[in-house]
């Protein structure tokens, strides 16, 4: 009969799922990055950062002290040719710090081919329901790009509901004339949605684009 193994004693240490690389290091203390919640950028300071664990000071805590243990955030870095960007979970909260434990892999997101333009235009999303029936809210923009916007409302409409592709008719009403694409949902939650512009091509994708980037280089 062949003797028990002996038991381990002392702390085990977390081991990574696989060898780390040198995105897994390019966040390092003293780095200032944005956490990004519900498409809300928080400034934040690294303040020690390892293969687990990331804990930053919050350039203000009010940012924060609202989240619960288990928020899911993402950390982005710039770095040159686009961005890093850290999928992370709120662990603790303290009394000038956060504490985030790293919930995957980082991965570089390429600089976007159309460059946001914080800008606030009212405009109308209109959608069918499953009845067919159509919908339709007012909203505001929060940034425009020739590629989508970033759309805020009253939290009462609970935009959340609306499903990741859906399609939607986008209103826009611009100071020239008012302008309509077809869009579909990126992302929604109950006071906004990220959406993207789905026929480059159309006649008023045209006018939109003189709006953002007027000829004289003015701001719209």
């Amino acid at each position: 009969m062949s003797a028990p193994r002996p038991r381990r004693t002392g702390p085990v240490r977390l081991r990574p799922l696989s060898p780390p690389d040198e995105t897994d290091r390019a966040i390092r203390t003293g780095q200032h990055l944005e956490l990004l919640y519900h498409d809300r950028p928080i400034p934040v300071t690294v303040e020690h950062a390892d293969l687990f664990v990331v804990e930053v000071r919050p350039a203000s805590m009010t940012a924060v002290a609202h989240l619960p243990p288990g928020t899911r955030l993402l950390a982005r870095l710039p770095r040159v040719g686009g961005l890093l960007t850290l999928p992370v979970t709120l662990a603790t909260l303290r009394a000038r710090t956060v504490v985030l434990t790293r919930a995957g892999r980082p991965s570089t997101v390429q600089r976007r081919r159309h460059p946001r333009v914080p800008v606030e235009v009212a405009s109308w999303l209109t959608w069918f329901d499953s009845d067919q029936r159509p919908l339709t809210v007012a909203a505001t923009t929060r940034d425009l790009s020739l590629g989508g916007m970033l759309v805020r409302v009253p939290p009462v409409l609970h935009l959340s509901r609306l499903p990741t592709g859906q399609a939607v008719l986008v209103d826009l009403q611009l100071p020239s004339s008012p302008l309509q694409l077809q869009a579909r949902v990126l992302q929604a939650w109950p006071d906004g949605a990220r959406i993207c512009f789905t026929r480059p091509d159309a006649p008023d994708h045209d006018d939109l684009g003189a709006f953002l980037h007027p000829p004289d280089g003015g701001q719209p």
